[in-house]
Protein backbone atom coordinates (compact mmCIF):
# COMPACT_ATOMS: atom_id res chain seq x y z
CA UNK A 1 0.00 0.00 0.00
CA UNK A 2 0.98 3.28 -0.97
CA UNK A 3 0.39 6.37 0.72
CA UNK A 4 0.00 9.89 -1.48
CA UNK A 5 0.94 13.25 -0.12
CA UNK A 6 -2.19 14.47 -1.76
CA UNK A 7 -3.64 12.74 0.80
CA UNK A 8 -3.08 15.20 3.54
CA UNK A 9 -2.51 18.11 1.83
CA UNK A 10 -4.46 20.40 -0.57
CA UNK A 11 -3.71 21.09 -4.63
CA UNK A 12 -2.10 24.37 -4.38
CA UNK A 13 -0.84 24.34 -0.68
CA UNK A 14 2.88 23.27 0.18
CA UNK A 15 3.93 19.97 0.18
CA UNK A 16 4.54 19.45 3.75
CA UNK A 17 1.52 19.32 6.75
CA UNK A 18 2.27 18.00 10.35
CA UNK A 19 -0.25 16.13 12.33
CA UNK A 20 -0.62 15.71 15.86
CA UNK A 21 -2.37 12.02 16.79
CA UNK A 22 -2.68 9.15 18.53
CA UNK A 23 -1.30 6.66 16.38
CA UNK A 24 -2.82 3.17 15.18
CA UNK A 25 -1.46 0.37 14.48
CA UNK A 26 -0.82 -0.05 10.37
CA UNK A 27 0.44 -3.10 8.31
CA UNK A 28 2.68 -2.33 5.97
CA UNK A 29 2.68 0.56 3.57
CA UNK A 30 5.22 2.99 1.85
CA UNK A 31 4.83 6.82 0.87
CA UNK A 32 5.86 9.23 -1.65
CA UNK A 33 6.87 11.32 0.87
CA UNK A 34 9.81 12.04 3.75
CA UNK A 35 8.10 11.37 7.04
CA UNK A 36 9.76 12.77 9.97
CA UNK A 37 8.56 11.63 13.36
CA UNK A 38 8.70 12.18 17.24
CA UNK A 39 6.84 10.31 19.95
CA UNK A 40 6.01 12.59 22.31
CA UNK A 41 4.19 9.33 25.03
CA UNK A 42 3.57 5.67 25.16
CA UNK A 43 5.63 3.41 22.89
CA UNK A 44 5.37 1.07 19.85
CA UNK A 45 6.99 -1.19 18.14
CA UNK A 46 8.10 -0.25 14.80
CA UNK A 47 9.01 -2.57 12.22
CA UNK A 48 11.18 -1.78 8.80
CA UNK A 49 13.37 -4.20 6.44
CA UNK A 50 12.76 -7.15 8.64
CA UNK A 51 14.00 -5.29 11.60
CA UNK A 52 11.45 -4.58 14.80
CA UNK A 53 12.57 -1.44 16.87
CA UNK A 54 10.90 -0.71 20.37
CA UNK A 55 9.86 3.14 19.97
CA UNK A 56 9.67 5.43 23.35
CA UNK A 57 8.60 8.73 24.53
CA UNK A 58 11.46 11.08 23.10
CA UNK A 59 12.37 9.02 19.81
CA UNK A 60 12.67 11.08 16.78
CA UNK A 61 13.31 9.03 13.43
CA UNK A 62 12.67 9.62 9.74
CA UNK A 63 10.93 7.26 6.97
CA UNK A 64 12.29 8.12 3.23
CA UNK A 65 9.65 7.99 0.18
CA UNK A 66 9.22 3.95 -0.85
CA UNK A 67 10.62 2.53 1.95
CA UNK A 68 8.06 -0.33 3.57
CA UNK A 69 7.57 -0.41 7.28
CA UNK A 70 4.65 -0.91 9.74
CA UNK A 71 3.46 0.42 13.51
CA UNK A 72 2.21 -2.18 16.39
CA UNK A 73 0.85 0.40 18.77
CA UNK A 74 -0.94 0.52 21.71
CA UNK A 75 -3.84 3.02 22.23
CA UNK A 76 -1.66 5.30 24.62
CA UNK A 77 0.98 6.54 21.88
CA UNK A 78 0.89 9.95 21.03
CA UNK A 79 3.39 11.35 18.18
CA UNK A 80 4.03 14.38 15.79
CA UNK A 81 3.93 13.69 12.17
CA UNK A 82 5.82 15.89 9.68
CA UNK A 83 5.40 14.71 5.73
CA UNK A 84 6.59 16.54 3.18
CA UNK A 85 8.08 16.19 -0.17
CA UNK A 86 11.42 17.99 -1.08
CA UNK A 87 9.42 20.45 -3.93
CA UNK A 88 7.96 22.14 -0.85
CA UNK A 89 10.84 24.16 0.06
CA UNK A 90 11.17 25.02 -3.38
CA UNK A 91 14.16 27.34 -4.06
CA UNK A 92 15.32 27.01 -0.90
CA UNK A 93 16.02 23.11 -1.15
CA UNK A 94 19.25 24.56 -2.82
CA UNK A 95 20.78 25.95 0.20
CA UNK A 96 19.32 23.20 2.93
CA UNK A 97 21.17 20.72 0.28
CA UNK A 98 24.39 22.31 0.82
CA UNK A 99 24.01 21.35 4.42
CA UNK A 100 25.49 17.46 4.55
CA UNK A 101 23.72 16.34 7.29
CA UNK A 102 20.73 17.22 5.69
CA UNK A 103 21.83 15.84 2.54
CA UNK A 104 22.54 12.48 4.61
CA UNK A 105 19.51 13.19 6.67
CA UNK A 106 17.56 13.15 3.26
CA UNK A 107 19.48 10.33 1.74
CA UNK A 108 16.55 8.16 0.13
CA UNK A 109 19.32 5.17 -0.72
CA UNK A 110 20.43 4.92 3.57
CA UNK A 111 19.44 1.10 4.28
CA UNK A 112 19.49 1.85 8.06
CA UNK A 113 16.71 3.40 10.57
CA UNK A 114 17.80 6.43 10.82
CA UNK A 115 16.59 6.80 14.80
CA UNK A 116 17.99 8.53 17.80
CA UNK A 117 16.15 9.27 21.63
CA UNK A 118 16.18 13.15 22.14
CA UNK A 119 17.78 14.68 25.68
CA UNK A 120 15.80 16.91 27.14
CA UNK A 121 16.59 20.20 25.56
CA UNK A 122 16.26 18.71 22.01
CA UNK A 123 13.09 17.39 22.61
CA UNK A 124 11.75 20.81 23.72
CA UNK A 125 13.30 22.59 20.80
CA UNK A 126 11.67 19.84 18.38
CA UNK A 127 8.27 19.95 20.27
CA UNK A 128 8.26 23.94 19.57
CA UNK A 129 9.01 23.29 15.74
CA UNK A 130 6.65 20.83 15.65
CA UNK A 131 3.68 22.51 17.36
CA UNK A 132 4.40 25.74 15.82
CA UNK A 133 3.95 23.55 12.16
CA UNK A 134 1.27 22.46 13.17
CA UNK A 135 -0.44 25.44 14.84
CA UNK A 136 0.00 27.39 11.61
CA UNK A 137 -1.24 24.36 9.39
CA UNK A 138 -4.39 24.34 11.44
CA UNK A 139 -5.04 28.06 11.75
CA UNK A 140 -4.66 29.10 7.86
CA UNK A 141 -3.97 32.71 8.97
CA UNK A 142 -2.49 34.92 6.08
CA UNK A 143 1.21 33.76 5.27
CA UNK A 144 0.32 30.35 7.19
CA UNK A 145 2.20 28.74 4.04
CA UNK A 146 5.51 30.67 4.19
CA UNK A 147 5.77 29.94 7.70
CA UNK A 148 5.40 26.25 7.27
CA UNK A 149 7.36 26.29 4.67
CA UNK A 150 10.46 28.30 6.79
CA UNK A 151 10.00 26.11 9.77
CA UNK A 152 10.03 23.13 8.12
CA UNK A 153 13.11 23.96 7.15
CA UNK A 154 14.01 24.65 10.44
CA UNK A 155 12.98 21.65 11.65
CA UNK A 156 14.94 19.76 9.26
CA UNK A 157 18.48 21.45 10.09
CA UNK A 158 17.75 20.93 13.70
CA UNK A 159 16.93 17.56 13.23
CA UNK A 160 19.67 16.99 10.90
CA UNK A 161 22.38 18.34 13.41
CA UNK A 162 20.50 15.74 16.37
CA UNK A 163 21.00 12.96 14.24
CA UNK A 164 25.06 13.82 13.85
CA UNK A 165 25.08 14.85 16.85
CA UNK A 166 23.48 11.32 18.71
CA UNK A 167 25.79 9.47 15.97
CA UNK A 168 29.20 11.34 16.87
CA UNK A 169 28.18 10.85 20.74
CA UNK A 170 27.60 6.86 20.33
CA UNK A 171 31.03 6.85 18.37
CA UNK A 172 32.72 8.72 21.66
CA UNK A 173 31.16 5.89 23.48
CA UNK A 174 31.91 2.64 22.07
CA UNK A 175 33.32 1.71 24.78
CA UNK A 176 29.92 0.85 26.40
CA UNK A 177 27.98 0.58 24.10
CA UNK A 178 29.05 -2.36 22.29
CA UNK A 179 27.45 -4.05 25.78
CA UNK A 180 24.26 -2.23 25.60
CA UNK A 181 24.38 -3.65 21.72
CA UNK A 182 24.66 -6.73 22.93
CA UNK A 183 21.92 -6.43 25.94
CA UNK A 184 19.21 -5.14 23.00
CA UNK A 185 20.28 -8.39 21.28
CA UNK A 186 19.93 -11.04 24.06
CA UNK A 187 16.06 -9.21 25.09
CA UNK A 188 15.72 -10.22 21.93
CA UNK A 189 16.61 -13.34 21.48
CA UNK A 190 15.28 -14.46 24.92
CA UNK A 191 12.37 -12.04 26.09
CA UNK A 192 10.50 -15.13 26.05
CA UNK A 193 12.13 -16.72 28.76
CA UNK A 194 11.88 -15.78 32.60
CA UNK A 195 14.91 -13.36 31.84
CA UNK A 196 16.43 -10.84 34.80
CA UNK A 197 18.68 -8.18 34.73
CA UNK A 198 20.88 -10.41 36.53
CA UNK A 199 21.12 -12.97 33.12
CA UNK A 200 21.42 -9.86 31.11
CA UNK A 201 24.51 -8.64 32.75
CA UNK A 202 25.87 -11.72 33.56
CA UNK A 203 25.82 -12.28 29.92
CA UNK A 204 27.59 -9.62 28.71
CA UNK A 205 30.21 -9.83 31.57
CA UNK A 206 29.56 -6.83 33.44
CA UNK A 207 27.48 -5.80 37.23
CA UNK A 208 24.45 -5.50 37.56
CA UNK A 209 24.55 -2.11 38.54
CA UNK A 210 27.19 -1.11 35.67
CA UNK A 211 25.20 -2.57 32.98
CA UNK A 212 21.83 -0.70 34.30
CA UNK A 213 23.68 2.76 34.17
CA UNK A 214 25.34 1.96 31.21
CA UNK A 215 22.00 0.87 29.49
CA UNK A 216 19.94 4.11 31.07
CA UNK A 217 22.39 6.55 29.61
CA UNK A 218 22.04 5.53 26.05
CA UNK A 219 18.04 3.99 25.90
CA UNK A 220 16.57 6.80 28.07
CA UNK A 221 15.30 4.21 30.49
CA UNK A 222 15.99 1.09 33.03
CA UNK A 223 16.51 -2.11 31.16
CA UNK A 224 13.90 -3.90 33.31
CA UNK A 225 11.33 -1.26 32.05
CA UNK A 226 12.26 -1.56 28.27
CA UNK A 227 12.04 -5.40 28.86
CA UNK A 228 8.60 -4.92 30.08
CA UNK A 229 8.01 -2.41 27.30
CA UNK A 230 9.40 -4.70 24.51
CA UNK A 231 7.71 -7.47 25.87
CA UNK A 232 4.31 -6.37 25.38
CA UNK A 233 5.27 -4.69 22.13
CA UNK A 234 5.53 -8.29 21.14
CA UNK A 235 2.40 -9.22 22.47
CA UNK A 236 0.27 -6.53 20.36
CA UNK A 237 2.24 -7.96 17.09
CA UNK A 238 1.49 -11.85 17.82
CA UNK A 239 -2.50 -10.90 19.08
CA UNK A 240 -2.55 -8.82 15.81
CA UNK A 241 -1.71 -12.22 14.06
CA UNK A 242 -4.67 -13.91 15.64
CA UNK A 243 -2.60 -15.73 18.18
CA UNK A 244 -4.57 -17.35 21.27
CA UNK A 245 -3.50 -15.24 24.51
CA UNK A 246 -3.10 -18.47 26.09
CA UNK A 247 0.15 -18.90 23.41
CA UNK A 248 0.87 -15.22 23.43
CA UNK A 249 1.72 -15.11 27.10
CA UNK A 250 3.63 -17.88 27.09
CA UNK A 251 5.80 -16.50 23.71
CA UNK A 252 6.45 -13.23 25.62
CA UNK A 253 7.82 -14.40 29.07
CA UNK A 254 4.65 -14.98 31.21
CA UNK A 255 3.95 -18.14 32.59
CA UNK A 256 0.63 -17.00 34.26
CA UNK A 257 -2.42 -16.23 31.88
CA UNK A 258 -3.80 -13.79 34.79
CA UNK A 259 -0.67 -12.22 35.42
CA UNK A 260 -0.44 -11.87 31.92
CA UNK A 261 -4.11 -10.58 31.03
CA UNK A 262 -3.57 -7.81 34.27
CA UNK A 263 -0.80 -6.33 33.06
CA UNK A 264 -1.60 -6.30 29.86
CA UNK A 265 -5.09 -4.37 30.71
CA UNK A 266 -2.62 -1.81 33.43
CA UNK A 267 -0.16 -0.93 30.69
CA UNK A 268 -2.51 -0.64 27.36
CA UNK A 269 -6.05 -0.03 29.26
CA UNK A 270 -7.79 -3.18 26.95
CA UNK A 271 -7.52 -6.96 27.49
CA UNK A 272 -5.53 -8.99 25.56
CA UNK A 273 -8.61 -10.25 24.24
CA UNK A 274 -10.36 -7.10 23.57
CA UNK A 275 -7.03 -5.46 21.73
CA UNK A 276 -7.26 -8.82 19.22
CA UNK A 277 -10.88 -7.80 18.34
CA UNK A 278 -9.71 -4.10 18.46
CA UNK A 279 -7.54 -4.76 15.90
CA UNK A 280 -9.28 -6.64 13.77
CA UNK A 281 -11.55 -4.45 13.26
CA UNK A 282 -9.56 -1.46 12.85
CA UNK A 283 -7.80 -3.50 9.89
CA UNK A 284 -11.37 -4.28 8.39
CA UNK A 285 -11.72 -0.49 8.40
CA UNK A 286 -8.72 0.27 6.72
CA UNK A 287 -9.57 -2.40 3.80
CA UNK A 288 -12.68 -0.73 3.28
CA UNK A 289 -11.64 2.56 2.95
CA UNK A 290 -8.64 1.51 0.47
Amino acid sequence: MTIKIARYVNGNDPKITVRKQAQQSITNHDHDFYELVYISDGYCLHGMAGRMTLLMAGDLFIIPPGKTHRYMCNRDIKLYNCMFTTEAFGELFGKLSEVSAVNALLNPSFEGFMHAHLELQERSAITQLLEDMWSEGTRRQPGWDVLMTSCGASLLVHCARIFQHHITDLQEKRSYMGYVTQALQYIDAHYQEELTIHDIAEHIGVSNDYFSRQFKQVTGIAPVEYLRRYRFARAMELLSGGMSVTDVSHQVGFRNLCHFSREFKNQLGVTPSQYRKQYAEQQLFNNEEE
